[in-house]
């Protein structure tokens, strides 16, 4: 049941980071599954490394808001 209920997230999850917008959804992914540091994910698309942090945590939170909505996590 537990692997069932992590399974179902796990898809969940995959489809709310489908949702998000470019830039985001690039810095998400290339931060959070790539494992990418902030810095070198900020070279890649020539901008600060402030850029990359405010983008990534706006990407989390909106991430978390789906989440929320979707199974009340």
């Amino acid at each position: 049941e537990t692997a069932m209920l992590r399974a179902e997230q796990s898809q969940s999850l995959r489809r709310a980071v489908l949702t998000l917008e470019e830039p985001q959804r690039d810095v998400f992914i290339l931060h959070a599954y790539g494992g990418l540091k902030l810095r070198e994910i900020a070279a890649l698309h020539q901008k600060s490394e402030s850029w990359a942090r405010v983008t990534y945590f706006r990407a989390r939170k909106h991430l978390q808001e789906v989440m929320t909505d979707e199974i009340g996590l």
